[in-house]
């Protein structure tokens, strides 16, 4: 699982100052699993109450594929059940991108095949800065106003202007 990609980097000579996470979960029907925001990181352009979709940022000295499951372990609490949501035969690495200024992004797609407990092991088991938001079209999703800046960068760049 994404070790091929391990590896984290920033270059603050080229404006890259943070690198994380960017994980996109699909249902299966082509909707995104969203979360929201319950705190302010200005750094990386979180807003508490906004809608976000899974995003984590790496520590120093961290790999990206380390940073990818401690996402999945710290906001939606599936530590030790990897299996039990996701199909890893449809995990995808879909670049570096950048996600706001001075903050880039390795991004991945999964598809979650147990939407309903992946809902219940966020909200009951998650490290709390986020709560679940439900399961949304990323075509509607980029409208919404309450959308994470971040997020709206990668989706408009991956998944709507294509």
């Amino acid at each position: 699982m994404l070790t091929e990609y391990e590896g984290n980097y920033c270059f603050p000579e080229l404006g890259i100052n943070k690198v994380g996470v960017v994980i996109l979960i699909f249902d299966g029907k082509g909707k995104l699993f969203t979360l929201k925001e319950r705190n302010n990181k200005a750094e990386t352009g979180k807003v508490a109450g906004q809608i976000g979709i899974p995003c984590e940022t790496s520590e120093k000295g961290e790999s990206f594929g380390v940073t990818f499951r401690r996402g999945l372990r710290e906001e939606l609490g599936v530590n030790g059940k990897l299996r039990e949501y996701f199909d890893w035969s449809t995990e995808t690495y879909l670049g570096f991108r950048r996600f706001i200024p001075k903050v880039f992004a390795h991004v991945v797609s999964v598809t979650c095949n147990n939407p309903e407990g992946l809902y219940h092991s966020c909200l009951e088991d998650g490290d709390g800065e986020v709560v679940p938001n439900g399961w949304v079209k990323p075509s509607d999703l980029v409208k919404d106003p309450n959308l994470r800046v971040g997020v709206k960068n990668i989706l408009n760049e991956l998944l709507v202007n294509k």
